[in-house]
């Protein structure tokens, strides 16, 4: 298994910088995904 590697459109959503804005937005359509800006993984997104 190998992960997906991270690209510059992937920190819009992901990461530490997130706009406000863009994380109401997140939040309100993945309520499960929790703290996206955390250093785990939250979607375990993976190739195998």
């Amino acid at each position: 298994m190998r992960a997906i590697g991270t690209r510059q459109v992937c920190t819009l959503c992901h990461g530490s910088g997130i706009a406000p804005e863009v994380a109401a937005v997140r939040n309100a359509l993945y309520p499960k995904i929790g703290h996206a800006g955390s250093r785990s993984s939250t979607s375990g997104a993976s190739f195998q």
